[in-house]
């Protein structure tokens, strides 16, 4: 840059105000390509410390206020950073205790009883199930026995899917045993999606494990596996890759 410069300011046969509206241009250039590359390169470890900073105050927030009401009742007074901290570790110890209530009948009892009255009020029941819903849909990833690739909605378009069952009952009498149960989500909202019973011969098993399939639907494809399976099953001559059937190491 500075022999560039030099050189342009040492060229005479041009116009001083030219040379000049060179060079400007080029720190212009300079700058924009500088600050660009500054921006990529800080933006994930600034969003990742926005993203810690937001859960902290998110997680804090739960038990902060009451807290701050306890402290003052007994005359207590303490930093709003120091008690965020102690609501933060309070809101973690809240969050494994219901987990321990949640896993005995007494305990699983109480939480009914609470979920039932939030059911009966009529908005909040209906934020509280998709709520839940969403919530389960990610935390049963068992339910998806692997990660498949199907020719979905047309032929030569593909699409992951998820196997959910190798037994559907009266369909699967009513058609054969080599139909298998496959649910195809939506971009971005995997709660929703497509069920369909496709034939295994028409069903390519993928290596990616189904929390990689699930971060690459929500994000639209932007965030792949290290490892791409998707070509790899997709080859020149059209052929595909057997199926052989149910295979639960994927779904961890």
């Amino acid at each position: 840059m500075p022999a560039r410069l030099f050189d342009i300011l040492g060229d005479y046969s041009r116009p001083y105000e030219s040379r000049i509206c060179t060079i400007k241009k080029m720190n212009l250039k300079s700058f924009k390509r500088y600050f660009i590359t500054g921006v990529i390169t800080i933006l994930p470890l600034w969003l990742t410390l926005i993203f810690i900073w937001l859960m902290f105050n998110w997680i804090s927030g739960f038990t902060a206020p009451f807290l701050k009401t306890f402290f003052l009742i007994f005359g207590k007074k303490f930093a709003g950073f120091i008690v965020n901290i102690i609501s933060f570790f309070l809101t973690l110890f809240v969050i494994w205790f219901t987990g321990v209530l949640a896993t005995h009948i007494f305990g699983r009892r109480i939480l009914i009883g609470i979920e039932k009255l939030v059911i009966k009020v009529p908005i909040l029941s209906e934020i509280y199930l998709s709520v839940r819903k969403f919530i389960q849909f990610f935390s049963q990833k068992r339910a998806f026995r692997r990660v498949v690739l199907v020719e979905f909605p047309r032929k030569d378009v593909y699409s992951v899917g998820f196997i959910t069952v190798e037994s559907f009952g009266e369909i699967q009498e009513k058609t054969s045993s080599d139909y298998l149960t496959v649910f195809i989500p939506t971009t971005p909202n995997a709660t929703t999606g497509f069920l369909v019973y496709m034939k295994k011969s028409e069903i390519i098993p993928l290596d990616m494990k189904v929390d990689e399939a699930i971060r690459l639907i929500i994000s639209g494809g932007i965030i792949a596996p290290e490892k791409s399976s998707i070509v790899d099953v997709i080859k020149e001559d059209g052929s595909k890759a057997e199926f052989k059937g149910n295979n639960n190491e994927n779904a961890g």
